[in-house]
């Protein structure tokens, strides 16, 4: 998964890993995009957070190419930065962040009337991941340890 992962958000970020992959995901960002702006537009629309919407449009979604390169780069980000926390004592928070957008991708895909094969592969074994522990940061690597020995107050030549 950490491998997968790193590939897919590398592809996202540049095109000097893949280009080819690059400018598929870049071609394929042109229509996820629309599919979020609105959802992220509504998140914005209570009073406190409408104002400040064109300036989350631009640092989340799209600087106004309607590309969503922003968009695409930031899912890519947020990979590799999982990706890599998945081998640290954190990947728990790293596998349940991952799983979120894999769930936005499967949404995504469904709302394109896309197979979502791929990302719901992913989910699953993220999921499973979740359940089965994950490693020794994870609660099947983690050691009991045994209960102390009460000390009675009295020393061993007692």
């Amino acid at each position: 998964l950490v491998f997968a992962f790193m590939m897919a958000g590398s592809n996202k970020i540049t095109d000097a890993v893949h280009k080819k992959t690059h400018e598929f995901l870049s071609a394929g960002f042109k229509q996820f995009g629309p599919v979020w702006h609105p959802i992220f537009k509504e998140a914005f629309s209570p009073a406190p957070l409408a104002e400040h919407w064109p300036a989350a449009e631009k640092a989340l979604l799209d600087d106004g190419t309607k590309t969503y390169q922003v968009f695409m780069k930031n899912i890519g980000f947020l990979e590799v930065t999982c990706a890599v926390m998945l081998l640290t004592p954190v990947s728990s928070l790293a596998n349940f962040l991952l799983l979120c957008v894999m769930g936005g991708a499967v949404f995504t895909h469904i709302q394109l009337d896309e197979p979502p094969f791929p990302p719901a592969v992913l989910a699953a074994l993220l999921t499973l991941r979740m359940f089965m522990g994950s490693g020794s940061s994870g609660a099947a690597g983690k050691k009991k340890l045994a209960p102390a020995k009460k000390n009675s107050g009295r020393s061993k030549k007692d």
